[in-house]
């Protein structure tokens, strides 16, 4: 016989876990037995030995060796290949990783239990032709034709023509007899002893009637008895090779909160950025952290931005929203967590609309669920409307009628306050104490608090872009250049030059994306205010890049070659999707707790709902 393969359990003693853990293998190796190759007998105990540190006695106690062949050098859980336990395999090896790495743990066949190695001989039904006699309160099997072979292998470790569920009798004709007189549901035995253990649900609880579906012809799989392996008693390094087979989001708010041992587990940030590492080798996030940077929520974050947009077509709701738009849509806006979709075309419309109510069902009429989702019109700017934000309840638009004016939401859409610039306004950037508007070349602060209004300026050219932080208000012109303001000093910080001027930008989390009119994105590293540029990357776009909005999940850009791009969040990214919907440009677009949203030249919204997006109308609020 080989020697038992490294990091999994050699001995398994006379635990009945330990045979509760082998029963539930979805695949384990030929034994000597089945092969017709001689087993010596090896004695049991119901101790185990002190001398015996790898034996185990309890199923959460899995070895240092084992957890070695379940993590990587990097400490991480590994993933095992299915068939990890191969033929040539130890009969008494059991390995842990392919238990917990099996997806087909519930569907495994039941002949798949028979080839049970002798340390781990599980719960096989009495053959028809045995007795049962009674020994110190112990059940044991004796053969009832004397001319019978008492060979313990060939009885319970040989060739069988029939798996152990086709030959049990449903009935419980031929099996073993409990005190009571009782047939036993199930019968266990403990190590590789012979002696049967009594009935594991107890000599008078047993049902005359004939039950409904057994273990064996169940379709769903269950223990084989009561009391059967529990999740909590899974050693940390399996718990860990499982979450591997979990999405993040099921990990960080389903496993993690099964019991205190396991919310300690993943309450670690080296396992959630290693989690990170080994589904993306790239650099993530693409610049140094903050020291607040919330692991758990990028690693959830990317995992779900890459399962939705990777085949976005199936796990997204997607429609076009044309209802009371009349021309070329050149803002969009989302609100309240995606739910709240404001747009302004360049027949003055502001449209509100609530994604709450977007039925697909079949049946429902698109045109009239359209004009329902409809919860608010006005046109009260006097020219396009070129840009939005919003604080809270407060919706902010910016038109080319040189006003910006605030709606309050909560009031039913009535206008709150507004200013006067001197030329349109192309851009804004909104905060609960002040708006920042860019002018042409001027660049505008408004103090919602006192209504005053500075007017600066930054640039020679046209200002077509403004982001900002508590730090920085930092804006693109058209004169090549990017001007970063110091709020606390009131002063000009630095000034980046660029080879093609700016159209768009992002600011999130210490990095500065911005795409220009070739269709490039740039990155700087806004750490410390260095903004020293990172890098320039193609992403595919053949046209100006109008938009860019980044996330922790995912980078949206979108371009003059009428498509929405979805790229990782790294340095060198790479698209993950490209969603060709629009016939005409696009504009502008905006992301919001999982919903995007996109400008088309096409006078019309395109909208994309997450497929887990739980609906929720908010008429009340309007």
């Amino acid at each position: 016989m080989e020697e038992p393969c490294p990091g999994v359990c050699s001995d398994a003693g006379d635990s009945d876990n330990a045979a509760d853990v082998a029963a539930s293998a979805p695949s384990l190796s030929r034994t000597p037995e089945a092969d017709g190759e001689e087993v010596s007998q090896q004695p049991t105990s119901n101790k185990q030995s002190p001398a015996s540190p790898s034996a185990c006695s309890d199923v959460s106690g899995v070895t240092e060796t084992e957890s070695a062949c379940l993590a990587d050098e990097h400490g991480f859980p590994a993933r095992l290949a299915d068939g990890d336990v191969g033929e040539d395999a130890s009969a008494d090896c059991f390995d842990f990783g392919a238990c917990a790495g099996s997806q087909d743990m519930a569907s495994a066949p039941v002949e798949s239990f028979e080839n049970i190695c002798s340390d781990h001989k599980e719960c096989l039904p009495v053959a028809e032709g045995k007795d049962s006699e009674h020994r110190d309160g112990d059940v044991h099997m004796v053969e009832s034709n004397p001319s019978g072979k008492a060979d313990h292998d060939e009885k319970l470790g040989g060739s069988r023509s029939e798996s152990p569920a086709q030959e049990m009798n449903v009935e419980g004709q031929g099996q073993g007899q409990c005190e009571c007189g009782e047939d036993p549901a199930v019968l266990k035995m403990v190590g590789c002893e012979e002696e049967m253990v009594g009935c594991v649900r107890g000599s008078c609880d047993v049902p005359d009637e004939k039950p409904e579906e057994t273990w064996g012809q169940s379709s769903a799989w269950s223990p084989p008895y009561e009391g059967g392996l529990r999740l909590d008693q899974l050693h940390d390094d399996v718990i860990f090779h499982i979450a591997v087979f979990l999405e993040a989001r099921v990990v960080r708010d389903s496993l993690s909160k099964v019991c205190l041992r396991f919310l300690e587990m993943f309450d670690n940030e080296a396992y959630w950025k290693s989690r990170v590492f080994l589904r993306c080798h790239k650099p993530y996030p693409a610049v140094v952290s903050a020291s607040d940077f919330s692991w758990v929520d990028a690693c959830v974050a990317r995992e779900d931005s890459y399962h939705t947009w990777r085949d976005w077509s199936r796990n997204t709701r997607h429609f076009l929203y044309g209802h009371n738009v009349n021309g070329e849509v050149d803002a969009v806006h989302l609100m309240k967590e995606g739910r709240l979709l404001a747009s302004g075309d360049r027949n003055r419309f502001l449209n509100i609309v609530d994604l709450a109510k977007w039925d697909d069902s079949p049946g429902v009429q698109p045109d009239k669920q359209m004009a329902d989702m409809l919860v608010h019109s006005d046109i009260s700017h006097g020219g396009w409307i070129w840009s939005m934000a919003s604080v809270g309840d407060t919706l902010i638009t910016g038109s080319w009628d040189t006003h910006v004016r605030m709606f309050d939401l909560a009031a039913g859409c009535a206008q709150a306050q507004s200013f006067k610039c001197k030329s349109a306004v192309l851009c804004l950037y909104a905060e609960e104490k002040e708006v920042v508007a860019s002018c042409f070349k001027e660049v505008a602060f408004f103090d919602r608090r006192s209504s005053a209004l500075k007017m600066r300026i930054f640039h020679t050219k046209p200002v077509l872009s403004v982001v900002g932080n508590g730090q920085f208000i930092v804006s693109g012109s058209e004169d090549k250049s990017i001007v970063v303001f110091d709020r606390t000093a009131g002063k000009i910080f630095t000034t980046l030059k660029m080879d093609n001027y700016p159209l768009c930008m992002s600011l999130q989390d210490q990095q500065l994306w911005c795409g220009d009119r070739l269709g490039r994105l740039h990155l700087h590293n806004a750490t410390g205010g260095m903004f020293s540029h990172v890098g320039t990357y193609d992403v595919s776009h053949k046209d100006k890049l109008t938009g860019v909005v980044a996330t922790l999940g995912a980078t949206f850009t979108c371009s003059g070659d009428k498509s929405v791009k979805v790229i990782e969040p790294t340095r060198e990214p790479e698209v993950i999707a490209s969603l060709d919907v629009h016939t005409k440009e696009v504009a502008k677009i905006d992301y919001n707790s999982g919903v995007l949203a996109s400008a088309g030249g096409d006078e019309c919204v395109g909208v994309w709902l997450p497929d887990h997006w739980d609906a929720r109308s908010f008429r009340h609020l309007l």
